[in-house]
């Protein structure tokens, strides 16, 4: 009896560790395809806005905005802070005064973030050198060089650094005008 029950507790720790050993594979590979809880899209829409909006924020050298692993909301590198439950109005006041923007587009601004971010999109940098912004994709906790991956827009602007372009990244899956490129010297796991 005490025999068949280790047999069974070893079938079920072997069964637990296959399932978190493949759930960790498929993650990795998960990152290699665009897959939103919303529509392409929408979330598509979404990234052109809030590159417009970022655009319009106050001069400055650097233009991005990402949450950290804490939940806080940054925008230029300024920590904004976390929106408390039921206190959306001075969060967005702080948005409108950190950035310049109005209230109306504060407001854009901060739904669109939490919209981006339900969709693994964490936050977003414009890239010093092409001038497009790079949305980051699955971030992961550890966020090592072989697990990034950025979405970005195609438009005009891409198709004409695309020479440049190709040699820093390579295009790892394209929805409509979003591609998800990684940086060109990892190898990436397929299925």
């Amino acid at each position: 009896m005490i025999k068949n029950k280790l047999q069974t507790v070893s079938v079920f720790v072997l069964l637990v560790y296959v399932l978190i050993v493949e759930s960790c594979a498929k993650n990795s590979e998960n990152r290699n395809e665009i897959v939103f809880n919303n529509s392409v899209a929408m979330v598509q829409d979404s990234v052109k806005l809030m590159g417009h909006l970022l655009d319009q924020i106050n001069d400055a050298e650097v233009k991005n905005f990402f949450f950290d692993n804490e939940e806080y909301l940054f925008i230029n590198n300024k920590k904004i802070g976390r929106m408390a439950i039921g206190d959306k109005i001075s969060f967005i006041d702080t948005v409108k005064n950190v950035t310049g923007l109005n209230e109306i587009e504060s407001f854009k601004f901060v739904s669109l973030a939490l919209f981006l971010k339900n969709n693994f999109i964490s936050g977003c940098f414009k890239h010093r050198i092409f001038g497009i912004y790079l949305y980051n994709y699955k971030v992961t906790l550890e966020n090592a060089y072989e697990d990034q991956r950025y979405i970005m827009v195609v438009e005009e602007s891409t198709k004409k650094i695309k020479g440049s372009y190709v040699e820093s990244y390579q295009i790892v899956d394209r929805k409509e005008d979003l591609l998800l490129i990684a940086p060109a010297d990892i190898k990436i796991r397929r299925p």
